[in-house]
């Protein structure tokens, strides 16, 4: 974070200007420190300011160079004006995962593969749904995915959301506590999801009628849009 990294550059120049100057100052009055304090308490002194300008200037670099690494991995990301302009018009799962990434600079520490775990979770949901209508011709139920889709553009909402909000942040408790109220919103919707898709596999194993299947179908489909209505204490 460019933030952080300037601050410690600041407090190792600091450091350095501090240390050399009162390093020269206590040469300039030499023999009034070791008259007052003896030779062996100034030359300890003098030895602990030149380990504090030494300091200083190593975390100098150090934050130059942590800065310039962070600027780097920056201009790596894709540019949001060379990106196609659906991209920048709508929420889609591919600009989402390069919010994370370009997310993950700022907040190395931060978890941000639990949420990349349930958008693939998502993905390979809707894979096994979109296998299972083809290979059974269950024209019937295709409206399934449709179901599938809106529950990944909440996702993607939600992690929108969330990112925007982490972006002005300074209490990582409070990130959190808003983060796994996230994730765990998510995780509701994969239950009725499972729900969906083994309901359908009944269905095509005849161990559930058509009217059967559609009922417990439309009670998925109700259960999964009721998680897209948010509490007002988890809103971001």
């Amino acid at each position: 974070m460019k933030n952080k990294w300037g601050k410690i550059i600041t407090i190792g120049v600091i450091a350095f200007v501090v240390g050399i100057g009162l390093w020269m100052g206590a040469g300039i009055i030499r023999s009034d420190l070791v008259l007052n304090f003896g030779i062996v308490a100034y030359r300890i002194l003098r030895g602990l300011l030149i380990v504090i300008a030494i300091g200083g200037a190593i975390l100098t670099l150090y934050g130059m160079i942590r800065e310039a690494q962070a600027e780097k991995r920056l201009r790596a990301l894709p540019d949001a004006g060379n990106l196609p302009k659906e991209d920048t018009k709508a929420i889609t799962p591919e600009g989402i995962r390069r919010a994370i990434a370009k997310a993950k600079i700022l907040r190395p520490k931060f978890p941000f593969d639990r949420c990349l775990q349930q958008m693939d979770r998502m993905d390979d949901y809707q894979a096994r749904l979109h296998t299972l209508l083809a290979t059974n011709e269950l024209e019937a139920f295709r409206y399934t995915e449709d179901i599938l889709a809106e529950s990944e553009m909440e996702m993607c909402g939600d992690i929108r959301a969330f990112l925007n909000y982490l972006i002005v942040l300074e209490d990582d408790a409070m990130a959190m506590e808003r983060y796994e109220a996230m994730l765990a919103r998510s995780e509701a919707r994969f239950v009725y999801i499972q729900e969906l898709l083994l309901t359908l596999a009944d269905f095509v194993s005849e161990n559930m009628s058509q009217g059967d299947a559609a009922d417990k179908v439309r009670y998925c489909n109700e259960a999964i849009r009721e998680t897209f209505v948010r509490d007002e204490s988890l809103t971001f």
